[in-house]
């Protein structure tokens, strides 16, 4: 719904901006109080507003820490690993750069992910959402990119369901439509050519998902599949 409001500049002139970035809406319920806040005005320019129609318990917790009744570091938990986002600029990976961020998971057992980079000629990228052995529930990933001696923005989406269609997955085993048993860096690549995308210069990618680490070294894939299921 707030998607579509606009907030006028102001009173004398004619423009206006929406008060909500569509992309953001599907992260909201992922994010941790602290990632909220940090999103730009940009994207979120009534971030509270949002947060009581998209995640009213993000919104309970954004109340009681504005009243100092609750710390921001009580809203999250660091997870054990770390995510990872690999480029190849065509001689495969990790042929361009590498870079990681921590993981954070919110009071709903949610985490959200993002990664950026920079780098001319990239051609595919492999993502790694966990570097432990865990269990995986993958919402949503999606891609902002800006291609080269262009500054139009393109986004790509791919639902939790679409990923094993769409992207080559290595050290994952799938044991529901959106859930899967990871070894250590079990990954997903995605091949730009083979989604119709060329001459990417800039890449954003923002991913919801819930984690259950393992305390397992190496699991093999196919048995720890078939316990999950059970």
């Amino acid at each position: 719904m707030l998607q579509a409001w606009q907030h006028d500049e102001n009173l004398v002139q004619q423009t206006a901006e929406t008060l909500v970035s569509g992309d953001i809406i599907k992260f909201v319920s992922h994010m941790t109080p602290r990632q909220f806040l940090a999103v730009p005005m940009s994207e979120i320019y009534w971030p509270y507003g949002l947060a009581v129609v998209q995640s009213p318990a993000t919104a309970g917790l954004l109340q009681a820490i504005s009243q100092q009744a609750l710390k921001l570091e009580a809203t999250e938990t660091i997870l054990p690993g770390q995510a990872n986002l690999h480029l190849d600029l065509g001689q495969g990976f990790p042929s361009g750069s590498s870079l990681s961020t921590p993981l954070y998971r919110n009071l709903e057992g949610r985490t959200y992910i993002k990664l950026e980079a920079t780098q001319d000629g990239i051609q595919a990228i492999c993502f790694e959402p966990f570097d432990l052995p865990a269990i995986l529930q993958i919402d949503c990933i999606q891609l902002t990119y800006w291609c080269h001696r262009s500054n139009l923005t393109h986004r790509f989406t791919i639902s939790g369901s679409q990923i094993s269609s769409l992207a080559q997955l290595s050290g994952m085993q799938a044991i529901g439509a959106t859930t899967y048993c990871t070894r250590k860096n079990g990954q997903v690549i995605l091949d730009f050519n083979l989604l119709g995308i060329q001459a990417v210069r800039h890449i954003r990618l923002e991913a919801g998902m819930s984690i259950m680490p393992l305390d397992i070294a190496d699991p093999d894939l196919s048995k720890l599949a078939m316990f999950a299921k059970c």
